[in-house]
């Protein structure tokens, strides 16, 4: 059951991060460079 709500967060947290990639497009390079990740 646990493994089932953290696939369900997964998703939503992934649609989140979609959302907002695509609204805050020109933020996502500075964000990258500040973390030192290609996430967003």
């Amino acid at each position: 059951m646990a493994a089932r709500i953290l696939v369900v967060s997964g998703v939503i947290v992934a649609i989140v991060v979609v959302g907002v990639g695509e609204t805050t497009a020109p933020y996502r390079e500075c964000a990258g460079v500040v973390t030192g990740t290609s996430l967003f």
